[in-house]
């Protein structure tokens, strides 16, 4: 498999493993540091004095941009942290009202600022290009509505408030 690739192409792909490498690395010593006292506590310790060392610039979650200072920011983290117990929340072969079948799968990751959630819904066509024109576009793009409706259900049933959640679609 290798053989066929250029000498480029191998330094691009030992590079992004290298740097992966170092991004686990560095990321699981961080969690630890970051979660030694009451996580709810420490957030809005932080909060509150405007220590947002590890979110200090504006996040850019589909062309808005979100002010870390804000309440709702604050709100976000702490409905995160109570739903991080109930993670990976997942409903394989949701059925759509279109016919169409997702799966869609409801987890964090630590690369990501304490706000955010991430969102995936698989089965549905996210290429533009592709439908344009195309009459059946629409049923991805309802297709994808009742997914992220039932995502939004899923969570609520855990007690959180998923309308206080910013969301990250991968």
């Amino acid at each position: 498999m290798l053989r066929n690739l250029t000498l480029k192409q191998k330094l691009l792909i030992l590079g992004l493993f290298i740097a992966s490498i170092l991004a686990y690395l560095l990321g699981k010593s961080s969690v630890s540091q970051r979660f030694a006292s009451d996580p709810q506590e420490d957030i809005v310790k932080r909060a509150e004095e405007r220590d947002l060392t590890r979110d200090s610039f504006n996040y850019d979650v589909s062309g808005v941009f979100i002010p870390v200072d804000s309440g709702d920011m604050k709100d976000a983290t702490l409905e995160r942290l109570k739903l991080q117990p109930h993670l990976p929340l997942t409903h394989l072969g949701f059925q759509t009202s279109v016919g169409k079948v997702t799966d869609i799968g409801v987890y964090v990751s630590d690369e990501d600022a304490e706000s955010l959630v991430r969102l995936e819904i698989y089965g549905v066509d996210y290429l533009y290009e592709y439908t344009k024109g195309n009459i059946n576009s629409f049923s991805d793009v309802q297709a994808f509505a009742e997914s992220f409706a039932e995502a939004k259900r899923m969570i609520a049933e855990t007690g959180v408030d998923p309308n206080k959640l910013y969301y990250v679609f991968g």
